[in-house]
């Protein structure tokens, strides 16, 4: 039985509950997806994996994750993980208040040069169009990965990764990368986002949404 689009919720609630390894495997995926490191859902993914690494035994990549969201830009976020690492070395489950941790930066996203995206998104919207799914979702998640809003086509090869995972009977993803797009600062993602998990909550047998040309500068690609 494929995910419920709150299986993020899901995961959340399997840590107060104790089920750890299940969290993590909900939870490592919905990282794979992310992509802004601002948003809400990313804070939450990131400290239910902290806290699912460290009931676990896993310190090593709790601290990592926390010394990550030391350097974000929100005080209470930067303040939690600081009080984390120093919760997780001495051993205590509870956080206490701790001195000053030097921050480490967030890795900034190293985006593709144009050619080689537009070279990215033509192959998997090929593939996808063709039904090699496989091949469809490897060229797009390389194109997603190395693009951000201001990359050509971006939209595009956002939907036609839903689609593909969709396809492929990868429901889950397909819902992760959904609520991401759900979450969009850009109107015309946002859209396309909610409609698509409305026609999966409905368990709509029809295609995702088809966006419109007229939402967005980036129409799509040949």
């Amino acid at each position: 039985m494929p995910p419920r689009s709150d299986s993020l919720n899901d995961a959340l609630n399997a840590i107060e509950q104790g089920r750890y390894a299940e969290a993590i495997e909900v939870l490592e995926m919905y990282e794979q997806l992310m992509y802004n490191p601002k948003s809400e859902q990313y804070v939450q993914v990131r400290q239910g994996l902290i806290e699912a690494y460290y009931q676990t035994g896993n310190q090593k990549k709790a601290i990592w994750l926390c010394q990550q969201l030391v350097g974000h830009s929100n005080p209470e976020v930067q303040a939690w993980a600081k009080q984390k690492v120093e919760s997780i070395n001495k051993g205590e489950s509870t956080p206490q208040k701790v001195n000053e941790v030097e921050p480490e930066p967030i890795a900034q996203k190293e985006l593709l040069a144009p050619e080689a995206s537009e070279n990215l998104l033509a192959t998997g919207t090929k593939a996808f169009k063709s039904g090699r799914y496989d091949q469809a979702i490897e060229a797009l998640e390389k194109f997603c990965n190395g693009s951000d809003s201001r990359t050509k086509n971006y939209f595009w090869g956002q939907t036609y990764l839903v689609k593909a995972y969709q396809a492929n009977n990868q429901t889950d993803k397909a819902i992760a990368f959904g609520e991401q797009m759900a979450k969009s600062e850009m109107e015309a993602v946002q859209i396309w986002g909610k409609k698509f998990l409305e026609s999966v909550s409905s368990n709509s047998s029809s295609s995702p949404p088809e966006p419109s040309t007229e939402a967005t500068d980036n129409p799509e690609p040949e």
